[in-house]
């Protein structure tokens, strides 16, 4: 028999540049079919064509495709539906960009705090650089870190999702002092000027003075004791990070909004 024209599945390897095993297990699974069977020894060869084919195959593993649901795209062993392939194959790598690009700003979120932690950690009380920021504000009757803080925090969240609102991972407490004492809610920046937003009390920081510090959790009481004496309306703290980064103390960052 002439083979001269197929490949060996060690050429097909090194022309895909995809391993031997992973394209064993893509025929053990149904999903790679050899375009010729040698009757006398077993051997199983392939055509230039399954090249592309075979990148399609990985490309879609590499991104989460199921190769278990790729028969739903196979027509016969010598035909399969590229396009239906593609479509499914762009909608997840969409999906993997908007998660990407959320990763990378989170990941600039934490540096830009441990570049104001450290900051806070030179002086008393650090005037911050005047920006826009929008938090939501949800009445909450409960302490930092408390089981009731984190699942209202992510029942928020989810809602934030839902609204299609986009979150700044920036999550902590709002103290807004009314006859006498401090009202208390969550506070989660968000971009805020939404109207689906328009049933919530929103927190608008724009040409305010605000000054910060650092503040450990047991010391939030004391802190605003002195604050009320001192008749400051607007407290914000908010959970932060430093570097090194302990995992048994919390870090919080106090902010005072001037007017």
């Amino acid at each position: 028999m002439e083979n001269k024209n197929y490949l060996t599945i060690g050429k097909l390897s090194s022309y895909s540049g995809i391993h031997i095993k992973a394209l064993r297990y893509y025929e053990s699974i149904g999903i790679l079919h050899p375009a010729l069977i040698d009757a006398n020894n077993g051997y199983r060869y392939y055509s230039h064509a399954h090249i592309p084919y075979v990148k399609i195959i990985k490309l879609c593993a590499d991104y989460g495709i199921p190769l278990g649901t790729f028969n739903d795209f196979i027509k016969s062993e010598t035909e399969i539906n590229l396009i239906e392939i593609i479509r499914k194959a762009s909608n997840i790598l969409e999906l993997k960009e908007k998660q990407l690009k959320e990763d990378k700003q989170f990941l600039e979120y934490i540096q830009n705090e441990i570049s104001l932690s450290q900051k806070l950690d030179s002086s008393i009380n650090v005037d911050l650089e005047q920006t826009h920021e929008d938090f939501i504000l949800i009445p909450f009757d409960d302490v930092f870190f408390s089981n009731k803080y984190y699942d209202t925090i992510n029942k928020t969240i989810s809602m934030l999702k839902d609204l299609e609102i986009e979150f700044f991972n920036r999550i902590g407490c709002y103290y807004s002092l009314q006859y006498g004492n401090y009202d208390k809610f969550l506070a989660l920046k968000v971009r805020g000027h939404s109207s689906k937003l328009k049933n919530i009390k929103i927190l608008h920081i724009d040409h305010v003075c605000v000054q910060a510090q650092h503040i450990e959790p047991d010391k939030i009481t004391d802190e605003l004791i002195r604050l009320k004496k001192l008749k400051q309306n607007s407290i914000l703290i908010l959970e932060t990070y430093e570097n090194p980064y302990n995992f048994s103390t919390p870090h919080l960052e106090l902010r005072i909004l001037l007017n």
